[in-house]
């Protein structure tokens, strides 16, 4: 299963949504079929996220919302932090999306609360960048422009050169 999940990673780092879906659902009917001991369930929930990831970045977020659900519940079960804010931050994302920017900003900012935590700055960076398109939604670009520049600074104190490019590429928006 946690093989299958690899391979869904780099079909979907490489943009091909088909196949990271099809070893995503491998994954998943994989580690559903296992024994359920801790380690099977944190890649279940892990393979799960992942598939939620592409339905957001596809843009279909009723099956993102619905997979972010499921992983966030076996996370829950696990007491798995990291799984837990990762959800949260997605939701946030699809709320965002869809145009619930109250809810999004909630799930985020627990999400972020979270992350700082557990010194995990890759998502934050990601999670700032959409507070700054909430924020640039409602017309308030200064608050918008203070998300992408601590994005921007956190993701240049950790070397984060992927998310160093998406928060230029906001602050130029």
């Amino acid at each position: 299963g946690g093989v299958y999940v690899a391979i869904g990673d780099v079909y979907g780092v490489s943009k091909n949504h088909l196949n990271a879906m099809l070893y995503y659902r491998k994954a998943i009917a994989t580690l559903r079929q296992s024994n359920a001991t801790k380690e099977d369930s944190l890649w279940l929930a892990t393979a799960i996220t992942n598939a939620g990831d592409e339905f957001l970045n596809n843009k279909i977020f009723d099956s993102a919302l619905i997979y972010f659900n499921e992983s966030g519940q076996i996370s829950d079960n696990l007491k798995n932090e990291t799984g837990k804010a990762y959800n949260l931050g997605n939701i946030g994302m699809v709320y965002a999306n869809i145009g619930d920017k109250i809810l999004a900003e909630k799930n985020i900012n627990e999400a972020i609360i979270i992350l700082k935590e557990l010194e995990d700055y890759y998502p934050i960076c990601v999670y700032l960048i959409s507070m700054a398109d909430i924020y640039l939604e409602r017309g308030d670009q200064d608050a918008s422009l203070d998300y992408a520049q601590r994005s921007l600074q956190l993701a240049k104190q950790y070397e984060l050169k992927e998310q160093i490019s998406a928060a230029n590429l906001k602050l130029s928006e």
